[in-house]
């Protein structure tokens, strides 16, 4: 299809029209060719950079195309922004979503501009809206269809939050579909306010600020005379409507009102006229349709108790090394830090003062859970955030089963259950040969499993990473549970982890508000012992399963999982705290049953399983490029193998001769 590649002349009109100052103008074609006269290449996943800001197109599915308008009805032919709209970018799986992720733009009012698509024959809707990254939705366009003509709406955009404009399917059949997206600044009215619009937190004692109207980037209006104030602030209690409260006379760029007292806790709306210059040589009075209307900004004071903003994150250190929490408030004037012992501040244990808190050199005995209080001289209020939880790396229990149920790192005690025997305090277990001969194991029917005392909260660090292993010996199929911490509820719903059997395979679950699962793909139900290992990396967002000292699945991993209140269960994978089911009940033999608190290497996994095997193992292909026997040694055999072929030639004319 040829396509028109001169330019009309709105976009140009559009500028002046609204006075810019700082432009972004993104186009999500395919090519070059195809690109809108000023306005950047934008392609799916790659991020791209204009005037310092960082704008990035995603998907909910992981993928998306680059897709051209068919225009066989020539829907397009005219249309200045004919190239903006020939290509877009479409989200390749019904019911999802596009989103353009965007940060570090001037903070400034822009008029906001989107551009769906045009197609002769469809009328995709998808429902769009503007919000902050993880925060509140800033503008909802609600449900849209094609169209020539932009979206837009006007919007205050702060250079220190990351917005997200999502384009989500509203038929959970069709596409969601971007084609250009444009920032406009506007200051052709009063702009840059202080408090910016939407701010909370804002002091009781403030000074309202902004810069006056302007005819160019450089030229504030010439015939602005007067600031025409007006809000809530001098209202009543419970009254929200604005008045006019003042008029500022205009002193070049900048202008103030204040400083003034507020309530706490209370949502303020103001907006400032341009009194215009009436041609008689006074100015026009407040609320004449010749002045020049403001925008309305609203924003929040801080309430007179203290507000915890950020709460700590958990922390997994090496032994020995400094962990570090930090909290952040408004309106505190103290902040002090506590161990957890039983969530009474009294009770619990102060620790030190100030914003950040440092265990220096942490061992085992600073595991824990700590938590900030924040205070102020306003009130009596204790304010508590979240705790968060310090733990090393180590090896956390070990269960060996040497004819007791005990583990021998921390001194755990398991109680064997049967919740159909009428004696449930001799349940059906016994203690039989271990590993290939070494030691005992425990071997458990069916419905027996081991419930792990005071394990809730102990066993709670996975979150930040965790691995879990035990020797295996069975021959039944089916699902079947090795060792769960999962918590299961009547709605279905589950938080936890598992390493457990799928059929005759190995694997790992990690439970966020549904299940992430690992199966091995390694047959573990033949009756011989196999070593199955469980791990979850949260820096690397990766779950794995080994069995037999070698990796056998894995899968990514984007959530945070939630801690439980459900103890550790040897010999099953959960059971119903409401009705007493038994998930995934194990019939089989276990032994050696270890969780570590991170997620152990390759290597010390392949030394687990040659502590009850005799050889070697190669664990993977790490620096092995020139291992040519693929003995998993680079050594004088190799050499040999690669200097049988020295000189070899294959090169024509210079070694082979012409056959012809």
């Amino acid at each position: 299809m040829m396509k028109k590649l001169a330019l009309l002349t709105l976009v140009i009109g559009l500028v002046g029209f609204v006075n810019a100052e700082q432009v972004y103008r993104l186009d999500f074609g395919p090519a070059d060719q195809d690109l809108q006269s000023g306005f950047t290449s934008v392609q799916f996943d790659t991020p791209v950079t204009i005037d310092g800001a960082d704008f990035h197109v995603t998907s909910s599915t992981g993928s998306a195309s680059h897709m051209t308008n068919g225009n066989s009805a020539g829907e397009l032919d005219g249309l200045p922004e004919l190239n903006l709209l020939y290509d877009y970018i479409r989200q390749t799986s019904g019911g999802g979503s596009v989103t353009l992720t965007f940060s570090s733009v001037k903070s400034a009012t822009y008029t906001l501009r989107y551009w769906q698509w045009v197609r002769d024959i469809y009328n995709v809707p998808e429902n769009v809206k503007l919000q902050e990254q993880g925060g509140s939705v800033v503008y909802d366009f609600g449900k849209i269809i094609k169209s020539t003509t932009p979206y837009e709406t006007v919007v205050y955009l702060d250079s220190t939050k990351t917005y997200e404009l999502v384009m989500s399917d509203a038929s959970a059949r069709n596409y969601a579909y971007i084609a250009g997206f444009e920032l406009i600044e506007n200051f052709d009215k009063a702009h840059n306010p202080t408090p910016r619009p939407a701010e909370d937190f804002v002091s009781t004692n403030v000074t309202l600020e902004w810069n006056t109207a302007k005819i160019s980037d450089t030229e504030i209006n010439p015939d602005v005379n007067k600031h025409y104030l007006y809000g809530n602030i001098n209202n009543a209690a419970g009254d929200p409507n604005m008045y006019y409260i003042t008029e500022i006379p205009v002193n070049g760029e900048t202008a103030s009102y204040g400083p003034i007292t507020l309530d706490y806790n209370t949502t303020y709306t103001w907006k400032v006229e341009e009194g215009i210059a009436d041609g008689a040589g006074g100015t026009y009075p407040p609320g004449d349709p010749g002045n020049i209307d403001g925008y309305e900004w609203t924003f929040t004071t801080t309430p007179a108790i203290p507000v915890i903003t950020t709460d700590p994150v958990s922390q997994l250190v090496e032994a020995g090394a400094d962990a570090t929490f930090t909290v952040s408030t408004e309106n505190a004037d103290n902040i002090d830090w506590y161990k957890y012992v039983d969530g009474t501040i009294t009770n619990d244990t102060y620790i030190a003062s100030g914003s950040t808190l440092t265990i220096t050199g942490a061992t085992a005995a600073d595991e824990g859970r700590y938590f900030a209080v924040a205070t102020n001289n306003q009130t009596t209020d204790q304010i508590q955030s979240a705790t968060a939880r310090l733990m090393t790396k180590r090896l956390v229990a070990h269960w060996d089963f040497e004819g007791d149920l005990i583990d021998e790192v921390a001194g755990f005690t398991g109680i064997a259950t049967d919740p159909n025997q009428a004696d449930g305090d001799n349940p059906a277990f016994s203690y039989v040969t271990g590993v290939n001969g070494f030691g005992q194991a425990l071997e458990l029917t069916a419905d027996t499993y081991v419930e792990v005392q005071n394990s809730v909260d102990a066993f709670n660090f996975y979150p930040t990473g965790f691995t879990v292993s035990a020797w295996v010996k069975k021959d039944g199929g089916g699902y079947q549970g090795y060792i769960g911490k999962n918590d299961r509820n009547s709605t279905d719903t589950q938080q936890g982890f598992s390493l457990y059997q799928q059929y005759s395979n190995g694997g790992v679950i990690l439970r966020e508000a549904g299940g992430l699962y690992a199966p091995s793909g390694t047959d573990v139900n033949d009756n011989n012992w196999h070593l199955v290992v469980g791990l979850y990396d949260a820096d690397a967002g990766r779950l794995a399963v080994y069995v037999d000292g070698l990796l056998t699945g894995e899968t990514s991993v984007s959530g945070s999982p939630l801690e439980n209140n459900s103890p550790l269960l040897l010999g099953v994978q959960d059971v119903n705290t409401e009705t007493g089911q038994l998930y995934w009940p194990f019939n089989g033999t276990l032994d050696e049953v270890k969780l570590y608190s991170y997620p152990i290497s390759d290597t010390a996994i392949g030394y687990e399983y040659l502590d009850f095997n005799e050889g070697t193992m190669c664990v993977d292909d790490e620096g092995l490029q020139f291992d040519f026997n693929d003995d998993c040694v680079v050594d004088i055999n190799d050499f040999a193998e690669f200097a049988s072929t020295w000189l070899n030639c294959r090169e024509i004319p210079t070694c082979l001769a012409d056959p012809r």
